[in-house]
Parts: C-alpha cells; structure tokens; sequence
C-alpha cells in the first residue's frame, strides 16, 4: 500500500456523542474526492482524548460493521509526546497488518522456500482470518458453521484445500475435553493452571535470562506431565517481570502423525508470529 503524506481532508474534530455521525460524514466526504477516481478509503486513524472503553467501542463497532472500514485508534497523550519513537514502531506494526503487510518470517520457512518467493509468495504469508459468533454461555463448544466459513475463506484466498489443520483452542477445562473432542477438531490449548518452571542453577546463563526467568523455548514433557495423555509445557516467551507462567498444551486428537518434537516446534515458532510485538509471546496467537 502507497501512504499518501498528504491528507486527502483536514481532520475533524466531533464530540464523543457525536462520534457515529462524525465518521459516517467524514468518510461519505472521503468518497466522494476518491470516488471518481476508483479509489476506496482504506484506513481511518482516529485520535482519542482518552482512554475510554466506549469510545473505543463505538468507534470500532462503527467502522468494521457499518462502514467496513479498517481504523486505528491512538490516543491523544501518546501522539503529542516528544519521544515516542517506540510507540510509533508499535502503531506501524499493527496498521501494516491491517493494511496487508506482514511483519515477520520465519526463518526457517524462507530458508526452505527461497526457490518459491516468487512463484508462490503466499507460502511465507502468515493471514489470520477472524469468525465471530454469539456463544451459550453454558456451552464451550465452536460453531461448525464458523469452521465452515474458515475454510471456505482458505479456499477462496488460495485456489486449494488445507492440507492440515491445527486447532487451537483456549478456555476449556479438563472436565471439558471429551465434549470439545467430540463436537471440533484436532488440538486443544489450556493456559489456566498454576505451574511454573524453574532453572535448577539460578547462576548458569545458559540456562536462565537476564531476568532470572527460564529460556524462551523450554519444553517439559516429562515427570509433571500426565502419565498417559498427549501434553506438554512451553515457556515461548521471555521473561520481562515477574515470574514466566508457561502454557500448557494438550493434545486430544492427532491425524496428522505429528512427532512430538515436530508439534513443540511448530507451536513454539507460531509464538513468533504475533503482529503486534516484534518478540515471541506467551501463547499462540490463533488461540
């Protein structure tokens, strides 16, 4: 996408009860410049005078369900500051991938695929696409309508079938695993349990970080895991403050004769791909 330093109208200024009224108008007066000539609004930036959830809200629900329009919002304090090369960094992070872009590889996939960047330039892309639905709050299942959708989205952006499916999934508890099992797919994720992992020599710095946290990328599968089901521990994150809580990861169903280290991989360099941060995160971002 070509930014255009430019912009094509003045900024607006509106009141907070005003907001639905400001939008709708300003890109209704967008349109019509860029109308004409065949172009379309691709992105609002709107300046917040503070942190306020409704606000934020009725901005969003406005621009993606009414408009469908991509937005970002920023906040006022934050846009005057003097130093603020870090959050500026972080801003273009996220509208680059509002906009299309893509802000990391993997290494190990563009080492692998060189040949193909060319050819087939999807296959170093990581899309998320997002489905919404209203949820029983007495049911944790997903909608097979939703999976649906997803795939037929995969379809229609690639021209062919998903070759494997990776099911993440968050907020289910134990009790739950055969009914998710029984009503989706293949994985399941459970990040709320209580367990942390510690490096048996504090001082050894190959074994701990800066903050005295274990490595980003440690896996336990072994002793504090069940004796007979599919689970393991995954410190993917670095510790910054606190102590580092790792997920745990369980697997239900397995069709696609992953190996146990080939799954702990995949779910570690997932952890990388988080648009937002330019480090790995605690969880999966799909999940």
């Amino acid at each position: 996408m070509d930014f255009v330093l430019e912009p094509v109208l003045s900024p607006c200024y509106a009141r907070p009860e005003l907001v639905e009224r400001a939008l709708k108008g300003r890109y209704q007066d967008a349109m019509n410049i860029l109308g004409p000539q065949g172009r379309e609004l691709n992105l609002l930036i709107v300046i917040l005078p503070d942190n306020n959830g409704s606000l934020y809200g009725d901005v969003k629900r406005i621009c993606e369900t009414n408009l469908g329009l991509v937005s970002q919002c920023c906040l006022t304090k934050h846009v005057f500051k003097v130093n603020k090369q870090q959050y500026l960094a972080n801003v273009a992070l996220k509208i680059n991938v509002k906009v299309g872009g893509r802000n990391t590889v993997l290494v190990d996939a563009l080492a692998r695929r060189i040949p193909l960047i060319l050819v087939l330039p999807l296959q170093l892309w990581l899309l998320l696409k997002t489905g919404l639905r209203l949820q029983n709050p007495k049911r944790g299942t997903v909608s097979g309508g939703m999976i649906r959708e997803l795939l037929i989205s995969f379809w229609r952006a690639t021209g062919q079938k998903p070759k494997r499916i990776i099911f993440y999934r968050d907020g289910v508890s134990e009790g739950q695993f055969y009914q998710v099992l029984l009503y989706e797919l293949d994985a399941i994720r459970k990040k709320r349990h209580h367990t942390r992992l510690f490096a048996n020599n504090h001082n050894d710095n190959r074994a701990v970080d800066k903050s005295g946290n274990i490595l980003p990328g440690t896996v336990v599968d072994s002793k504090i895991c069940h004796p007979t089901e599919f689970d393991f521990y995954l410190c993917s994150h670095a510790g910054i403050q606190g102590t580092s809580r790792p997920a745990h990861y369980h697997v239900l169903w397995d069709e696609n004769n992953f190996t146990t280290d080939g799954l702990q991989t995949l779910t570690n360099n997932l952890c990388y791909t988080y648009a937002r941060c330019t480090r790995s995160v605690s969880i999966v971002p799909p999940a």
